[in-house]
């Protein structure tokens, strides 16, 4: 490309100044040829009658031809085979999930009663919320800092005497319960392949996460002559693990998968997972898709949580490009 550029160039150079150059070189001709027939005539004028000299033919002036300047060979601009999300410089996501949940409160190890320590399908959850930041790192990889919280609420008969975080209900008390929970998440997502990942439509990334997650709930009832009532807290902090798959389809359009997760067996445990579709309109991005969760905070207590949220999950996310 470049040898053709300075190729075209010189044609271009020697079009426009090519017969100037031969106007010059043709007045010095003439002009040489006019001079020297001058002194020719001069000396057979004053000269006595003898052979006359030739005279000295003068060296025609040249005008040194232009030296060209190569055009500098153009600067080659990266191939771009469709959209890719790791070229974001900074993005920040809202969104929401509408999760189908049935936490469990159950007996621990330490527990001296487990059925009297347990009470199943806590409440109907709400819409959970969620915000995302994502932060570009070099070649391809990125940093998350991400939370969501999911509350719930409902009532429930006990089916027998319970203890509950240390209160006391009896048989046929009429419980409300209500609780909220809440998870943070810090994800580096390592671009393993390809590295650099160029024109390649599907990225394979692997997941390193930090992840804290609390649950908290309150359990209350006014069927005895005086109201009954208890909190109960839980959380758990885990480094997780995981991958991630995204594919290019298109410019304006890509799919994303992921799930990460740890735990300790018998004990306690995390997992996390997502399948979107991303549409890019601008710097505007609508995602939609599913997404799903499961939460065991340590056995190795009196009582312990246990849930498994899964949904339909929407979102929007802001490029600044």
């Amino acid at each position: 490309m470049a040898t053709k550029f300075a190729w075209a160039a010189s044609v271009a150079y020697a079009w426009e100044f090519g017969p100037n150059l031969v106007k010059i070189l043709a007045s010095g001709l003439i002009y040489c040829f006019c001079f020297g027939w001058c002194s020719l005539a001069m000396g057979q004028e004053t000269a006595p009658p003898k052979p006359a000299t030739p005279p000295q033919e003068q060296p025609v002036p040249t005008q040194p031809a232009p030296t060209q300047t190569p055009a500098p060979p153009p600067t080659p601009t990266p191939a771009r085979g469709g959209y890719d999300p790791s070229e974001t410089p900074f993005s920040i996501e809202v969104f929401g999930f509408k999760p189908h949940a049935h936490p469990d409160l159950l007996g621990g190890k330490k527990s001296t009663d487990r059925s009297a320590q347990t009470l199943r399908d806590l409440g109907k959850t709400r819409i959970g919320e969620g915000i995302r930041l994502s932060f570009p790192v070099r070649s391809g990889n990125t940093l998350e800092v991400s939370g969501f919280q999911v509350r719930g609420r409902g009532s429930e008969i006990a089916p027998q005497a319970l203890t509950l975080f240390g209160s006391t209900f009896a048989k046929g008390d009429l419980i409300s319960d209500s609780y909220a929970l809440r998870s943070f998440k810090a994800t580096f997502n390592y671009l393993s392949f390809p590295a650099p990942p160029g024109d390649r439509k599907l990225r394979f990334k692997t997941l390193y996460e930090i992840q804290y997650t609390s649950f908290k709930s309150k359990y209350s009832s006014k069927t005895e002559a005086s109201e009954i009532s208890s909190i109960g807290n839980k959380s758990l902090f885990l480094p997780t693990f995981g991958i991630g798959i995204s594919y290019l389809a298109g410019k304006n359009f890509h799919i994303e998968m992921r799930g990460s997760g740890f735990g300790f067996p018998h004990k306690s445990a995390t997992a996390d997972a997502e399948a979107t579709a991303v549409f890019r309109a601008g710097r505007i991005d609508v995602i939609v898709g599913g997404k799903g969760f499961y939460l065991k905070t340590s056995v190795n207590s009196e009582q312990y949580f246990r849930t498994t949220l899964y949904g339909p999950f929407a979102a929007l996310r802001y490029s600044f490009r």
